[in-house]
């Protein structure tokens, strides 16, 4: 169809083209800005580990703060066993912490039954700038070497200073981003109109034949003969 369209209008069109597809693509993009910059998202982890002649057992605490309305945060706090040399580990068996900022916090203490490799647990806590956010706790891990069966109690103590202030997000970021969205779908809405308004002007010179062309070239001639005559007798 374009190999019968003027080469600047092929040209426009594939620019269009590329230029729409780009701003579809960014749409992702644009609704997870804060998760891709790390606003509002706050992850802190940390390794602890028993060693033993015959290798080492351990956790990796990870804990996730994702901002969701006004001062407030969803919290996970994961656990993971770790195990290096010939230990095998079966779980963790029982876990017990507090986890928050002064008076603001959560204390947690659940026995795992089956024990698991894997643990989380979620939260919700208002958080301000510059709190010193503090996990502590112990992990009581079951595993084996050469066949027998042991415990490691393993203590933990992490903290996180939270580096921003999380109630000002809304309208440092969520406000202005609503008024951005608005004009960017405006925006994608008029290069939308060009792409067809282009296609169809492309579309009606693929099926207009020159024996078209000429003979609506033959019959305006007509016409305006026509026209003169007409003024002519008057």
């Amino acid at each position: 169809m374009l190999d019968k369209v003027k080469k600047s209008v092929k040209i426009s069109f594939i620019a269009l083209i590329i230029f729409l597809i780009a701003l579809i693509a960014f749409i992702p993009v644009l609704f997870n800005y804060k998760q891709i910059l790390g606003i509002g998202y706050f992850n802190f982890k940390k390794n602890f580990i028993s060693d033993y002649p015959e290798g080492s057992v351990g956790i990796e605490i990870n804990i996730n703060l994702d901002y969701w309305q006004d001062t407030r945060c969803r919290g996970v706090v994961k656990v993971q066993t770790i195990s290096s040399g010939n230990v095998q580990v079966h779980g963790v068996t029982h876990i017990q912490y507090e986890i928050g900022v002064d008076d603001r916090s959560n204390f947690i203490n659940e026995i795992v039954d089956p024990a698991a490799q894997s643990w989380s647990n979620s939260f919700i806590i208002d958080v301000f700038e510059d709190d010193n956010m503090t996990c502590t706790g112990i992990a009581e891990v079951n595993f084996s070497i050469g066949g027998l069966d042991q415990i490691s109690v393993l203590n933990f103590d992490m903290d996180y200073v939270i580096p921003m202030n999380v109630g000002d997000i809304f309208y440092v970021y969520d406000l202005p981003f609503i008024w951005i969205s608005f004009f960017y779908f405006v925006f994608l809405f008029v290069v939308v109109h060009f792409v067809l308004k282009k296609y169809r002007y492309i579309k009606f010179e693929y099926y207009y034949t020159e024996d078209m062309k000429k003979r609506d070239k033959k019959f305006f001639k007509y016409i305006e003969r026509k026209s003169r005559e007409n003024q002519e007798k008057k």
